[in-house]
């Protein structure tokens, strides 16, 4: 058993007994772990405030390896977003569709820096007024690629070639609908599961 100290980005949480808690992120190296935060559904939990959906977090837990469920000692809250999404439908539904999509996409075990690097420039550069659709189909694309599920790409799709080659703010895309259906068409086809944010997320846009 060792302890860590890891940068992460939290994707979900839910209740699994009266007073606990499972957090599932992704860390700074690109993993997916899952941990228990004892007494985390308490009221006056240490916790409180701390394990919400689209949050960057330092996260300070107990890994057992290769046995047993790893539990959160302490996480020290570093940006939360549920702020910026509050009252607004489609900023909402854009976090919680790239939350579902890591979810589906991103393992435990493998490290690939490059999917956490992913999430931190996508969110910065929503929270800094880049195209919601722009955005999304950006971090669908990019995740199938690092995930090598990217097969094939249409270059007829506007702006798709130049999402491949550059950061979000150097892409300059007059219509994002086109490249928005494709990206999410492009998850759907390759995930076995819906996604629950999925048609809403279609509808909104």
């Amino acid at each position: 058993m060792s302890v860590k100290i890891e940068q992460a980005f939290i994707l979900k949480t839910f209740v699994i007994n009266e007073s606990d808690r499972i957090v599932v992120a992704i860390n700074e190296k690109g993993q997916k772990i899952s941990l228990v935060a004892k007494g985390g559904n308490r009221l006056k939990s240490r916790f409180q405030g701390k394990l919400e959906p689209f949050s960057f977090v330092k996260l300070d837990y107990f890994d057992r390896g290769k046995g047993g469920l790893n539990s959160l000692n302490n996480v020290e809250l570093e940006e939360n977003l549920q702020k910026w999404v509050k009252g607004d439908m489609k900023r909402f539904l854009a976090l919680s569709f790239i939350c579902e999509v890591a979810d589906r996409f991103v393992y435990e075990k493998e490290k690939n820096p490059k999917l956490f690097r992913l999430i931190k420039h996508v969110v910065d550069s929503l929270k800094e007024n880049c195209d919601l659709k722009l955005g999304v189909s950006y971090f669908c694309i990019w995740i199938l690629k690092l995930s090598g599920l990217l097969k094939e790409i249409d270059e007829d799709i506007p702006c798709l070639k130049e999402v491949l080659d550059n950061p979000l703010n150097k892409i300059d895309c007059k219509d994002t609908t086109p490249l928005f259906n494709t990206a999410i068409s492009l998850v759907l086809e390759t995930s076995d599961k819906p996604f629950n944010s999925a048609t809403m997320l279609k509808t909104i846009f």
